[in-house]
């Protein structure tokens, strides 16, 4: 997100920049001023509000993406979301101010701060679950790809222009069904992308991209 959008990075930057004068606060231990930490929040709290509706609108631009490219990639029908959990979507400073303090006593106790937007939870919906959590390997793999080509289209969108991918070795945990549809939507499109692979026969189906260079490697060394 930092990347498509520069107002998000600065905004990010002053957050870090205050989260690390509390953590420095809070590992005082026996010397922890409250002031101190009161002051602090009062300068993360709008920060959290800013990044998290910055965050939840970014949620809802790559979601229009998401399920129509999984869908393109692999031809099955799948709902897939992806989810940012946050304790700050949609809440006031006043409210975020609320919840800093509130979770004061347990920042003490760790000696670090627990609680902000940097713990935030990333969440892949697969078909209503997590994906992380009961989904296969294949599974798991097919939503992370959709959601790196769905992020490379808002990349697009916003600069006019393709990123190089790189995907490493991806044959361990997709069929040969799932790797031909990867072979072709890649096919459709405008990337330069760079893909590793060990298994012999993905290193064939990737031959059947148009114009595709293959470079070779034994013992180290690219051979012809």
């Amino acid at each position: 997100l930092g990347t498509l959008d520069s107002n998000f990075k600065k905004t990010l930057n002053r957050y870090n920049k205050f989260l690390k004068q509390k953590n420095a606060a809070l590992s005082q231990r026996n010397f922890i001023k409250d002031d101190i930490l009161e002051a602090i929040d009062d300068n993360l709290a709008p920060i959290i509000v800013d990044l998290a509706t910055q965050k939840k609108a970014f949620e809802a631009k790559i979601n229009e993406q998401y399920e129509s490219i999984f869908q393109s990639l692999f031809a099955e029908n799948h709902r897939l979301e992806l989810q940012i959990e946050s304790l700050f979507t949609n809440k006031k400073t006043t409210e975020v101010l609320q919840i800093l303090r509130e979770h004061r006593k347990l920042d003490k106790e760790a000696g670090h701060c627990k609680c902000g937007v940097h713990r935030d939870n990333i969440i892949v919906n697969f078909d209503g679950i997590s994906a992380f959590d009961f989904c296969s390997l294949g599974q798991q793999k097919m939503a992370f790809l959709s959601l790196v080509f769905a992020y490379i289209e808002l990349f697009r969108y916003k600069f006019m222009s393709y990123p190089i991918v790189l995907i490493d070795d991806i044959s361990g945990e997709l069929d040969k069904t799932r790797w031909s549809g990867l072979i072709k939507f890649l096919q459709k499109k405008n990337y330069q992308v760079l893909i590793t692979t060990a298994n012999e026969d993905f290193r064939n189906e990737l031959k059947n991209i148009t114009n595709a260079h293959q470079i070779n490697i034994l013992n180290g060394e690219a051979i012809q």
